[in-house]
């Protein structure tokens, strides 16, 4: 089956597109969770086509737990051993993207991001360590 007509608009959720050849470009808004996109494209001629897609906008953010320490718990040494996971179903994580920074009870905080090493890969979950002492910044 073909089409002699030309496609002079398409709308993609209602919202005009920008046509290139039969290609078209278009920014429509999206909710967290399933959507289904539908663009409808009509030609010179007045023959109008449909296609739908379901796509997922994750909107939530990763989920993070400090395993080690524990909450509270006293550390004893220069170089506890710091045990973070992290997980993102919908998206997955980078783990090069991560950023650590420690706090202080009186509100000193350092970057430790740099001094970070991967220990195992456990797809989106990753065991860091901090390997030499960490020294609060001072303010």
């Amino acid at each position: 089956m073909s089409d002699d007509g030309v496609v002079t608009a398409v709308q993609l959720m209602g919202v005009a597109a920008t046509l290139s050849g039969n290609t078209f470009n278009a920014t429509v808004p999206l909710s967290g969770g399933n959507q289904l996109l539908t663009a409808v494209a009509t030609d010179n001629e007045g023959a109008v086509g449909k296609a739908s897609r379901v796509v997922t906008r994750d909107s939530a953010g990763p989920q993070v737990t400090i395993n080690a320490p524990k909450d509270r718990q006293s550390v004893y040494t220069y170089q506890p051993e710091i045990n973070i996971a992290f997980s993102d179903i919908a998206a997955g994580i980078n783990p090069q993207s991560s950023r650590v920074v420690l706090t202080s009870n009186n509100g000193a905080s350092v970057d430790v991001t740099s001094n970070l090493d991967s220990e195992s890969n456990l797809g989106d979950r990753q065991r860091k360590q901090l390997p030499s002492p960490v020294t609060p910044a001072t303010q």
